[in-house]
């Protein structure tokens, strides 16, 4: 079971999903694929919303979306790195 990041929960319409002030900071790269931690942060650098980020909010490539609807999806880790 998968978790969404609860600040992107809020938007209504979802057209203002794309244009919100955010950003994640994730830990490096590591191999062990069973662990990720970091956060997501809404607002500038000093007085945003911080939500931390575990294995819980991630999408490997085979996840299936069981109920109706969409995702917005963040990749990290990309070239060497890339985990899939």
């Amino acid at each position: 079971m998968r978790k969404p990041i609860q600040a992107t929960q809020k938007f209504r319409p979802l057209e203002q999903l794309p244009q919100m002030e955010a950003r994640v900071m994730a830990q490096e790269p590591t191999k062990q694929i069973y662990e990720f931690e970091g956060f997501f942060q809404v607002g500038s650098e000093h007085d945003g919303q911080k939500e931390p980020l575990s294995l819980e909010n991630t999408m490997w490539c085979n996840t299936i979306l069981a109920s109706s609807g969409f995702v917005f999806g963040l990749v990290l880790y990309t070239g060497i790195d890339t985990r899939s």
